[in-house]
């Protein structure tokens, strides 16, 4: 692994919707960092709750922003590392995530990236599910790149070159992004690193509802068919007292 000070600058871009209850967890952890991000840029997309003083209250750069693709735009387009990490408030990053992913991220030569979802529930099915979700990510990289929108690593420059996520697509978007990033450059699922993430949509829609709405949403990426509305009752950002792991 390389040292710390050979590594390039990141820029971390959190998009956020009332995430007042698990933004601090992220944040604690991205100080706690043995890579430290160059900067935290959160994407506001209007919260009450006060996410928006939480963020800045720890150092973060806030803007304007939305959901799920405008708020990473926008908070890219602030950013100013030669990475961008895009995380979802409700992910927790081991402290030496960011040195592991950028490192093999360097290494590998790649120019985009997703890693696997930990799921933090112990119960056996949901971490079955997500076990062979896993297992899929690599193989299917090759064929037809997928992403997991909670953890995205790109260069600045090839974000730049994608225009980054499509802003019409409000779901499926993180998919978009990874098939275009696979045809201009070279795109990969992190082998050294996974990432924790709560269960809390999961919980809000039921396991039946989430594994069909997850379903269309890979129907829909298959046969090339964007989704430009969020599927009943989804939901995003983590208001509603959704916002616990």
């Amino acid at each position: 692994m390389a040292g710390a000070g050979d590594l390039p600058t990141v820029s971390v871009v959190v998009p956020a919707l009332n995430e007042a209850v698990l933004l601090p967890v992220l944040l604690n952890a991205l100080a706690a960092q043995t890579l430290r991000p160059f900067e935290v840029v959160l994407a506001d997309a209007g919260s009450d709750d006060g996410t928006v003083s939480l963020a800045r209250g720890a150092g973060a750069l806030v803007v304007a922003g939305g959901l799920p693709g405008v708020g990473r735009n926008r908070g890219a387009e602030a950013a100013t590392g030669e990475l961008v990490l895009f995380l979802d408030a409700d992910v927790r990053p081991g402290e030496d995530f960011l040195e592991r992913a950028v490192s093999e991220f360097l290494e590998r030569g790649l120019d985009a990236a997703t890693v696997a979802l930990v799921p933090l529930d112990s119960a056996w099915d949901v971490r079955l599910v997500y076990a062979i979700i896993a297992r899929g990510l690599q193989p299917a990289a090759r064929v037809r790149p997928h992403a997991v929108g909670a953890c995205i690593l790109v260069r600045r420059t090839m974000h730049d070159r994608l225009h980054g996520f499509n802003e019409t697509l409000v779901f499926g978007e993180d998919h978009d992004y990874a098939g275009r990033a696979a045809r201009a450059g070279r795109f990969g699922v992190l082998r050294s690193v996974r990432i924790p993430t709560s269960m809390r949509r999961i919980r809000h829609l039921g396991r039946v509802r989430y594994a069909w709405v997850a379903l269309v949403s890979e129907l829909r990426s298959l046969f090339r068919r964007p989704a430009h509305q969020i599927p009943h009752g989804y939901g995003l950002g983590g208001g509603d007292g959704r916002g616990s792991p």
